[in-house]
């Protein structure tokens, strides 16, 4: 009983001590009747910038649905989670974001649907709009990255693209791990995208299909990935 209650003690000490954060930044952004019931819990953060905007947009509001920073994969250093806020965050439920991950909204708002899982290293860059649906599965050392940075002319006509474009992720979609998902890039619900993929345009493959490759393409139709 009493080596129980150490490890329960020695599993949950993050949080003790990353307490006045976690406090601070619940009670910054969240309505005092959602605050006060502290829902997201921050393992580790930094802050870079918090001049945007987080909300949870969930009926039921409890302690500790969402969580980021946690350490979850040892692979990677256990340091927490990089917080640059300057855009909108809404977080529609249940939300877990493992250790070694930056969170950079420049602009623009990121959605996380309900049941969102990173694993680690999880880095989202977004400067216009990145929606995940709901029960997405992140894997580690994944990219989402809705800008370009620099804008790119054509010399023959001078027309110089767009280079922002909203990043779309469906319901239940698992993206492997080393991936990356730039702008104007939209997943359909159920696929499955294999590791160290490239996702660059919206995806014309029917729901429930595996893509992989460089850009990634349809690999098989008709699967489906268990937790």
């Amino acid at each position: 009983m009493i080596g129980k209650l150490f490890k329960k003690i020695h599993d949950n000490i993050w949080m003790l001590r990353s307490f006045p954060k976690t406090l601070y930044f619940n009670f910054r952004y969240l309505p005092f009747s959602q605050a006060i019931r502290l829902p997201i819990l921050l393992y580790k953060p930094k802050f870079c910038c918090l001049s945007g905007k987080v909300r949870i947009d969930a009926g039921h509001v409890r302690f500790g649905m969402v969580r980021l920073g946690v350490n979850s994969a040892n692979i990677y250093p256990n340091s927490g989670i990089m917080l640059d806020i300057r855009g909108d965050v809404v977080f529609k439920g249940v939300c877990v974001i493992g250790n070694a991950s930056y969170l950079s909204v420049g602009g623009g708002q990121v959605t996380f649907g309900d049941s969102f899982m990173a694993t680690a290293a999880l880095r989202i860059v977004c400067y216009e709009a990145i929606c995940f649906g709901d029960g997405a599965l992140v894997g580690w050392n994944t990219l989402f990255c809705d800008n370009d940075f620099h804008s790119v002319v054509d010399n023959n006509t001078g027309i110089t693209n767009r280079h922002v474009g909203k990043i779309t992720v469906g319901d239940r979609v698992w993206i492997a791990n080393g991936c990356s998902v730039m702008k104007n890039s939209s997943i359909p619900s159920g696929v499955i995208v294999g590791c160290n993929s490239l996702v660059n345009k919206p995806l014309d493959v029917p729901e429930c299909s595996l893509v992989a490759g460089s850009p990634a393409i349809l690999k098989k139709q008709n699967v489906s990935w268990v937790f």
